[in-house]
């Protein structure tokens, strides 16, 4: 029983430090990006939490956050309806993936 916990334990403070390690900070992720596909579609993310999304000619505002496995949630109201999670992507190496799979390329000029 000892050696079970220790290999757990062992296991849980690898995989602590591993999303430690990947996880990024609110001020690395925020700024602006544009979409891969049309350079006309801009999603700025600012430091405060509040985010705006330009695609298609429309235009949403809302609130995003950082997980600690690099994954962004969108919200917004839609309708007079409460904030509610609404898109998720992830962050990696200064791009966002969306949850369609387009590419956010960080474009901060």
């Amino acid at each position: 029983m000892k050696r079970k916990l220790k290999i757990f334990f062992f296991g849980a403070m690898v995989l602590l430090q591993v999303q430690f390690i990947n996880a990024q900070s609110v001020s690395d992720v925020a700024g602006r990006y544009v979409s891969k596909l049309s350079s006309s579609d801009v999603l700025l993310l600012i430091e405060d939490g509040k985010f705006v999304l330009r695609e298609s000619g429309f235009t949403i505002k809302g609130k995003w956050d950082l997980e600690d496995d690099n994954e962004i949630r969108f919200k917004w109201s839609e309708f007079g309806e409460p904030l509610k999670t609404r898109a998720k992507a992830k962050y990696k190496n200064g791009r966002i993936i969306d949850q369609d799979g387009v590419v956010w390329i960080k474009n901060d000029d």
